[in-house]
């Protein structure tokens, strides 16, 4: 709660018109000192509804989430608001324990019968037998023996075999343990659930079973997400944040973008005749008050100019044409410890054109056969082979892991940077302004780009990776779930960046917007082996719905 000390909230109703199911709430404000991030907006969530909640990074939708949480803003108090917000602490307890326990009721109710279950062992008083009757009938009625199916269930479709289920949950990773979190939530099935960036902490074969799982989601769901698909899929409503003011779209998110659209179209040509107008004033010779009258009148009236566009580029730089094939896989064998083969007798291949996406469940070697494709494992049966003049870009997800934190984006860009002689003529001798300029251009601000690069965010970072991945020159673009911590409209520049890339792509992604707009081919890691998946995104989608069902 301290971590909402330092803003400041005001809302106009002091009685909430919300009730255990509904909130509506005509003007609320939350600022951050001199940064205002919600001015007089409404907040209204209807039951039943799913919201996809989106706007620019930085402009308050994980605050918003927390105030509603804590409920900050005027909500009834006994509303029932879960927000998955941190992974579950490591314990003793297994994975299926932690969920099922998670419902409070369940768990006192069972704990209060076995201890007078253990009276009656001990006594033989038959006074209690009343109240043991009373609370197996309360059991009977919460329908307790379907919980554990209902909670195996959730847990495999969030990625956990029955082994991995049965493990406590100090044997798993940060991320695993927010896939715990999630379902956690999902089991207890909140009025109101509140979800920030889910699908960030999945695999693609997570990610498509929770799209399918929320799409019947019964109670009231507002998620912050980037992911397109997940939303578009999910969502029957989408609030932008536009002005410091909540706005609302009925419909998913597609329809989302053409509303949009077409507010904005109208906005512009409404202020176009605006400046028509006022051209012909200053034509006419009009006082200068008279003219800013006019425009004042103008914008109160909510026709405005709008502000520039926000666009992300990202352009991969053309590169000559290499033999193929650039990568050749043949009979490859591997495993970490020799009795625990993990690809056996793989062939495979990449060429100038190939497109592929990644593909299979968790634990099966994706992040193996990169590192055996790239060199950093070696084979130990067959071999991989590159050709010389190969240059792969290897974007990793967990970019801490190797971006510099005491440097300065500049300072590492500059680094690593290694211009042929072409670029040398380009660049000249102001390469700290050629850096600049090509951070400037996936939208890193100039401030940051002089700090330290562990002070910045996730999204910062991620576009840090980025510039020096594109100033690499590769052949082979490879991205490991590049769409983390990027922004929506950071995402549409990257798969316009990869659809106009001349070399290969290889993806591992989650998110079905860049598979499926980048026109990728599923490729499956599944017992050890590798194949061509037989179908389109939406048939392998469907595949995966049957098997975690």
């Amino acid at each position: 709660m301290s971590e909402l000390n330092s803003f400041n909230c005001s809302c106009n109703q002091k009685e909430s018109s919300s009730d255990l199911k509904n909130i509506s709430i005509d003007s609320f404000s939350i600022s951050i000192g001199k940064k205002k991030l919600f001015e007089n907006s409404s907040l209204k969530i209807t039951y039943g509804s799913k919201y996809g909640f989106i706007g620019k990074n930085g402009c308050g939708k994980t605050t918003l989430l927390k105030h509603l949480s804590l409920k900050k803003l005027p909500i009834q108090k006994d509303m029932d608001i879960l927000y998955v917000e941190q992974e579950v602490k490591p314990s003793s307890k297994t994975a299926f324990e932690t969920v099922l326990e998670a419902n409070v009721e369940r768990t006192v109710a069972i704990n209060y019968r076995d201890d007078i279950v253990k009276k009656l062992e001990e006594t033989g008083d038959n006074s209690l037998i009343k109240e043991l009757e009373k609370i197996e009938n309360k059991l009977t009625s919460m329908e307790i023996d379907k919980d554990e199916s209902i909670v195996r269930k959730i847990l495999k479709g969030l990625g956990f075999n029955e082994e991995d289920q049965n493990k406590p949950t100090s044997d798993f990773s940060g991320g695993w343990r927010m896939r715990i979190s999630i379902a956690r939530a999902l089991y207890l099935k909140p009025t109101l659930l509140l979800l920030d960036e889910p699908t960030n902490h999945l695999d693609l074969n997570a990610s498509i079973w929770l799209t399918w799982y929320l799409e019947s989601w019964p109670n009231s769901l507002f998620v912050v997400s980037h992911d397109q698909g997940f939303l578009n899929d999910v969502c029957d409503n989408i609030v932008n944040i536009e002005d410091n003011v909540l706005e609302y779209y009925k419909g998913n998110f597609h329809k989302f973008k053409s509303a949009y659209k077409q507010k904005l179209d109208h906005k512009r040509k409404e202020w176009e005749k605006v400046e028509k107008h006022v051209k012909a004033m200053r034509k006419k010779s009009k006082p200068k008050k008279e003219v800013n009258e006019f425009i004042a009148k103008k914008e109160k009236q909510g026709i405005t100019k709008l502000d520039k566009e926000y666009v992300v580029r990202i352009d991969f730089a053309e590169v000559g044409e290499l033999p193929r094939p650039l990568v050749d896989m043949s009979q490859v064998s591997f495993g970490y410890t020799p009795d625990k083969k993990i690809f056996n007798n793989i062939n495979f291949g990449l060429d100038m054109d190939s497109r592929i996406t990644l593909v299979g469940p968790n634990g099966v070697g994706k992040s193996t056969f990169i590192k055996l494709m790239v060199g950093e494992l070696k084979a130990e049966e067959g071999y991989v082979s590159r050709k010389n003049a190969l240059r792969i870009g290897y974007y990793h997800q967990h970019f801490d892991s190797y971006l510099p934190m005491n440097q300065t984006p500049i300072e590492y860009i500059k680094s690593v940077y290694k211009p042929d002689k072409n670029e040398q003529e380009l660049v000249g001798s102001n390469l700290e302004q050629f850096v600049r300029k090509n951070l400037g251009t996936i939208s890193l601000e100039g401030a940051a780009h002089t700090q330290k690069i562990g002070s910045l965010s996730g999204g910062q970072k991620a576009r840090v990776a980025l510039v020096s991945l594109i100033l690499q020159r590769p052949h082979i673009l490879l991205l490991d779930e590049p769409t983390n911590h990027l922004d929506i409209e950071s995402i549409n520049g990257l798969i316009e960046g990869i659809n106009n890339f001349n070399g290969c792509v290889f993806i591992i992604s989650h998110d079905s917007e860049l598979i499926t707009r980048t026109d990728s081919q599923l490729w499956v890691v599944n017992n050890k082996s590798i194949y061509e998946f037989d179908g389109e995104y939406e048939d392998y989608r469907d595949t995966i719905i049957e098997e975690l069902q």
